[in-house]
Parts: C-alpha cells; structure tokens; sequence
C-alpha cells in the first residue's frame, strides 16, 4: 500500500490531462506541482459486482506499479481506470503498465517524447 502522500486524495480532479488507452486500463496523467507523483486506481462495479474481485484487481495493479516506482518522475497524479477484471499479475501486464509509463513520458527510463 502506498503511503498516504503517494495517494490521490478523494475530489481531486485531474485537470489538463492525457489519456492512454490500453486493453486493460485507461492511464489519466495531470502535473501536481508536489515533489512527489500520486497514484489512483479506479474499479467500478461494471468490471464486477462483488467486492473482493474489484479489491484483488486494484492490488494486483498497485503492486505493479509500487515495484515501478523508483523509475517514476515525480510531479504527477496518475489516474489508472480499469477496464476488466485482472486475474493475476503476469509478466504480460507488467510489460503493458511499464510500456505506458514510458509512452506517456513518466519514467526516468523513457525512451518516449511526452505525448
């Protein structure tokens, strides 16, 4: 679980954004002028109705991108809106988030122009 410092706070917008689509999830990027990037993970109860499956996606996809986070920039709010369910972590969406990450020009390793 990322400290509360990493969190986005309930009622922030994210203004100015960019959006990247992928099979899995949208990734909503915004500047936060902060010293450090936020993250937020959005399930709804289109992906599933029961509770436990929308838990298990959302913490399968923050473990991803905690392991991610020494090559994050910082300065951003990072929105990640799911789209279906993820089973479990698989290399496949673990190359997917990294791969966004460097499109939309937020990790250090970027081989990307900002988009």
């Amino acid at each position: 679980m990322f400290k509360r410092q990493y969190r986005i706070p309930s009622g922030v917008r994210i203004t100015s954004s960019q959006a990247i689509a992928t099979p899995f999830f949208h990734l909503k990027k915004g500047l936060n002028h902060l010293a450090v990037s936020r993250f937020g993970f959005v399930v709804s109860k289109k992906i599933d109705k029961r509770a436990v499956v929308r838990n298990r996606t959302r913490r399968v996809l923050r473990s991803i991108v905690e392991d991610l986070f020494p090559d994050i920039k910082t300065g951003f709010d990072l929105l990640f809106i799911i789209k279906k369910p993820i089973e479990k972590r698989t290399e496949e969406l673990e190359k997917e988030v990294k791969d966004v990450l460097e499109k939309a020009g937020i990790s250090i390793n970027d081989k990307a122009e900002n988009f």
